[in-house]
């Protein structure tokens, strides 16, 4: 479809509305309190597939609200993207959970990249490279299974981008962290290219065409 289809979680259900004709597509109770959700495609075969990772499991719902994929994770799922991982051109699920960052592909696992702290966010930078902040403020990069960099300070990292903010022509990752503080950071060295300041903490960061 080329419509817009907005999904709320919730703490006992799940609403997928769109947008541009006002209605509802599905509404479905859930046991669990949703955490984390992404909408797309695990692979070029399969329509496109709202998952949502809940306490312990992730769940893939199609348009019509039905389930057509299930994992039981081994701790809180509390992020989730899609991310070609293997870089075979499909999509593998990923998932920041207790202590390590999960990969799956469609129900099967594949990997554990072991961390010491719960994994707060993942993050695509760009098609190879894989970001990630940890609950204590950690945060670094993966390409494939061997982290490149990992970092921690004094503040805490809360969340992280990719996109060219210098306009180099190739994307920097951009961390927002507790102090106020935004750095422009090499993805693959995790040197520091510019910084910024904010008056007040940092609690998101976002990429979208205005």
């Amino acid at each position: 479809s080329d419509k817009e289809y907005l999904a709320i979680g919730t703490e006992n259900n799940i609403l997928v509305y769109q947008v541009d004709d006002n209605m509802e597509i599905f509404f479905k109770d859930i046991p669990e309190a949703i955490r984390c959700m992404v909408i797309g495609n695990i692979d070029m075969s399969h329509p496109p597939m709202l998952l949502c990772g809940t306490k312990m499991t992730v769940k893939g719902y199609n348009v019509k609200g039905e389930e057509i994929l299930w994992i039981v994770t081994s701790g809180t799922v509390n992020s989730i993207i899609l991310f070609d991982f293997n870089r075979d051109n499909d999509q593998e699920i990923i998932l920041g959970c207790n202590d390590k960052i999960r990969v799956y592909k469609q129900d099967k696992f594949i990997k554990d990249l072991n961390e010491n702290a719960p994994v707060k966010q993942v993050a695509a930078l760009g098609s190879l490279l894989l970001g990630f902040v940890l609950s204590n403020g950690t945060v670094g990069v993966y390409e494939e299974h061997a982290r490149l960099w990992r970092i921690k300070s004094k503040s805490c990292a809360t969340c992280l981008v990719s996109y060219d903010l210098l306009g180099t022509g190739s994307h920097q990752i951009v961390i927002g962290w507790e102090s106020g503080k935004i750095d422009i950071r090499d993805p693959r060295s995790g040197d520091v290219l510019m910084k910024l300041i904010s008056p007040s903490k940092v609690v998101g960061l976002l990429v979208t065409n205005y």
